[in-house]
């Protein structure tokens, strides 16, 4: 029999495999639970840096730049993450899935590190360890893999697939999102038609789909997206990514 830690684990491992496809990326690997509990505290601070120079990235104000955007916060050096999956009268496809959150730090640089909540399990990567807090504590991973649970949450990784199509959308004026002073992007149409068989994914019966991406004025990063969508059946289905706390010296992980 699984034991009921081994059952949420899972739980929250599909879970993170489902946002990544959602998103267009590839698959996820996240924390196991282990018995051995770690006996350091490694800590991990983001790396003393402003927000990237707009040098680094193409200016927002064309859609060539805006197809960047994801690779883009690869030059960062930490961030908070939220991202949010929600639906309503959704049957098939990831709607069926219900809601989930998840949210927390990932730290890129000078070392990899991300403090992770979802479903009501955090998981932590630090110092080079895993660890998983099921509700009574952090205990140190079993999980031999080679691929992080920083990696598993790089923009690559979760927004990956998006590029093409944020290359395409078309800039529709200046906003303030997050504290960050961004260009709103909208997909027409003719993009969402492109990205009709991704949609598809999602379980709406020929939905009407919006689709923004706000990008930094400073570095060219995207900051958030936002992806609703109708079906004839009035059931829904959103999505939303949003960062915030560029570099940002709280951006501290720490291990038990």
């Amino acid at each position: 029999m699984i034991g009921s830690s081994n059952t949420r684990r899972l739980a929250l491992t599909g879970a993170l495999a489902i946002i990544v496809v959602a998103c267009g990326g590839g698959s996820a690997s996240s924390a196991s639970t282990g018995a051995t509990g770690a006996s350091q505290a490694p800590v991990s601070q983001p790396a003393a840096a402003s927000q990237a120079p707009a040098s680094q990235a193409a200016a927002s104000q064309d859609t060539g730049g805006a197809g960047n955007a994801i690779s883009a916060l690869s030059d960062l050096s930490s961030y908070k993450i939220k991202l949010v999956l929600a639906s309503k009268g959704t049957t098939s496809g990831l709607g069926a899935m219900g809601d989930i959150t998840m949210e927390g730090i990932v730290v890129l640089k000078p070392e990899k590190a991300s403090d992770i909540t979802m479903m009501g399990m955090r998981l932590v990567e630090v110092g080079g360890k895993q660890y998983v807090d099921l509700g009574s504590g952090l205990t140190e991973s079993t999980d031999g893999g080679e691929s992080s649970l920083a990696d598993s949450l790089s923009p690559a990784t979760l927004l990956g697939g998006m590029g093409s199509y944020i290359a395409q959308m078309k800039s529709v004026g200046d906003e303030q999102k997050n504290g960050i002073a961004t260009a709103h992007y909208q997909a027409d149409q003719t993009v969402l038609g492109e990205a009709a068989s991704s949609l598809a994914m999602l379980g709406l019966a020929d939905a009407k789909w919006s689709w923004d991406v706000w990008i930094a004025k400073e570095g060219g990063y995207a900051v958030s997206y936002a992806l609703h969508g109708t079906g004839t059946d009035n059931s829904t289905f959103s999505m939303s990514v949003d960062i915030s706390d560029v570099n940002s010296p709280s951006n501290v992980v720490k291990g038990p």
